[in-house]
């Protein structure tokens, strides 16, 4: 081999071990993440920005809808094997979601000329699941 050659294939087996060594504490830290919750957390809030800019739009999909609804199982099943693990949601994106469920739930009762119940429901997370499977039941049907 040349002197070329070899500080060529040197850079090349520096490069893949420096690859190899990132890529596996890429995964454990990942790994980590789904233990504690974080993963699972932000891909949930991924969806839900997904879903609140398609929502004011008026580009709701059974795509959107059934992603949000699967991350939010994946986030109760998440939480009824881990004590003491909330869901987080930043002041800025809860008011928002509130807004948006207030606002929902209104056109609909105002489009259906039905009263719109007061609740006293202060679980967000309970207000999402009954306004997704609305939309869903009204993508499916209409």
């Amino acid at each position: 081999m040349t002197k070329k050659q070899k500080i060529k294939f040197i850079a090349l087996l520096t490069t893949t071990a420096s690859l190899a060594v990132g890529s596996y504490f890429f995964k454990k830290k990942v790994e980590k993440m789904k233990e504690d919750g974080t993963f699972n957390t932000m891909v949930f809030k991924k969806r839900l920005n997904q879903y609140l800019k398609a929502a004011k739009k008026d580009e709701l999909t059974l795509e959107i809808i059934d992603g949000l609804l699967a991350e939010l199982d994946k986030m109760n099943d998440f939480k009824a094997t881990h004590e003491g693990f909330e869901l987080n949601l930043d002041t800025d994106k809860y008011m928002e979601l509130q807004d948006y469920l207030d606002v929902y739930y209104s056109r609909l009762a105002s489009s259906n000329h039905f009263k719109q119940a007061d609740t006293n429901e202060d679980n967000t997370q309970v207000r999402l699941r009954k306004c997704l499977n609305t939309q869903k039941y009204i993508l499916e049907n209409f």
